[in-house]
């Protein structure tokens, strides 16, 4: 069953859907360094396909919750990404799903902790092999 989210998008409310997802970024790199990943990955993995790709800085970032458990990936999270499908075709919603699984996987193999908040958070799971649960909060790179 679908869940739908609400989420803050610079000061108006988005409702998530199968053609939209937020990605959380715990990193200590600076804003032009996470752009550089996120829009070269991006470009690639979403060719063909008419998506916005749009980095924020995440103004609920806490950096005393970095290494506090359980995780909290809003406020452990410098960063955040919207990513949106301008054109939403039935026929297209799980090659975007799949492709926003590819974004995550290539942005954390730069050593990024991402996180993804969308109606596809199970997919997300089973293509990159984590995502924050209630069961299980902590990301891999911080529970060893």
């Amino acid at each position: 069953m679908a869940r739908k989210r609400l989420y803050r998008s610079d000061s108006r409310d988005v409702l998530m859907d199968q053609f939209s997802c937020m990605l959380y970024i715990d990193t200590n790199e600076v804003i032009d360094a996470v752009k550089g990943a996120v829009y070269e990955s991006g470009k690639n993995i979403f060719s063909g396909m008419n998506v916005s790709l749009l980095v924020y800085n995440n103004e609920d970032f806490d950096p005393s919750r970095l290494n506090k458990k359980p995780y909290d990936f809003i406020e452990a999270s410098k960063y955040y990404v919207e990513i949106v499908a301008e054109d939403e075709l039935d026929e297209q919603v799980m090659g975007f799903q799949l492709r926003v699984a590819a974004l995550i996987r290539q942005i954390r193999s730069g050593g990024r902790i991402v996180t993804a908040s969308c109606d596809f958070e199970d997919l997300i799971i089973s293509e990159t092999g984590w995502n924050w649960t209630e069961s299980q909060p902590e990301p891999p790179e911080k529970a060893q």
